[in-house]
């Protein structure tokens, strides 16, 4: 199958190749079922539980989750130049979930040693590029597509990450929720082992800390392409058992409530 469409990177019509979102060795490999939002949201006010998919409509994927969205040399590019760094990041997650009992809504420090923090945050943010259209602003585009480049619009974008080794795996592109008759644009990449949601109007939130939603690391964005640190984050393990954005109840909690 070739899909002629624009690049949702460097913005050029031209065939797309398949992009897995997250990258393919960052524990995306195994075959699923991917629900619509839509189908999910019909049951939220039913008795079934929110992690109950049975006879719900689902399309098969093979090989981890992945779409039409990066023409070849943007798919390549990123994930010589990004992609290696970010697996490296990935693997110490999930070793640390391995040899270790993460107790759930309790924060951590977590030591990573000789990692590039920018590698990383750009192919997290070249993830987003793929289901949003924040491509399209220049200073993104430019943040990508130079690995040298900094300059990444803080005052406008802000990533959140929590551990995730509990509840929903998903990809919700950008959608609108309110909390404290705040308005917050965001898109979300949750897949074990961690869960990330961009912030995309983080300069008109005045009425919420976005730090109760998780731990901010728009800060790796500062780093230079090919500077190794040693870094401790602090960090949550929250769990995600349903569709709500922020909603970080673990599922005995919502088992109580469903009755």
């Amino acid at each position: 199958m070739i899909k002629i469409d624009y690049c949702k990177i460097c913005g050029v019509k031209k065939p797309l190749t398949l992009e897995h979102i997250p990258p393919k060795s960052a524990f995306n490999r195994y075959n699923g079922k991917l629900y619509t939002g839509e189908e999910v949201m019909l049951h939220l006010h039913t008795s079934r539980l929110p992690w109950d998919n049975d006879g719900l409509k689902y399309t098969q994927f093979q090989s981890g989750f992945k779409d039409y969205t990066l023409c070849k040399e943007c798919n390549m590019f990123t994930g010589s130049k990004y992609g290696i760094e970010y697996v490296k990041f990935v693997d110490m997650l999930h070793n640390l979930f391995s040899q270790n009992t993460i107790q759930l809504n309790k924060q951590i420090i977590l030591f990573f040693k000789n990692i590039h923090p920018l590698q990383i945050f750009k192919q997290i943010i070249s993830q987003f590029c793929s289901i949003t259209t924040i491509s399209k602003e220049d200073s993104i585009r430019n943040f990508i597509l130079h690995p040298e480049a900094n300059g990444f619009p803080v005052h406008k974008y802000r990533v959140i990450a929590n551990l995730f080794n509990e509840g929903l795996q998903r990809i919700v592109k950008p959608s609108v929720v309110c909390i404290s008759e705040q308005v917050i644009l965001y898109s979300e990449i949750i897949h074990y082992p961690i869960a990330y949601t961009l912030i995309m109007n983080f300069d008109e939130i005045t009425k919420v800390d976005i730090n109760d939603f998780g731990t901010d690391i728009t800060f790796l964005s500062e780093y230079k392409y090919n500077e190794v640190v040693d870094l401790n984050l602090k960090i949550t393990s929250q769990p995600q058992n349903t569709i709500i954005p922020f909603d970080f109840r673990d599922k005995e909690t919502i088992e109580k409530m469903w009755k």
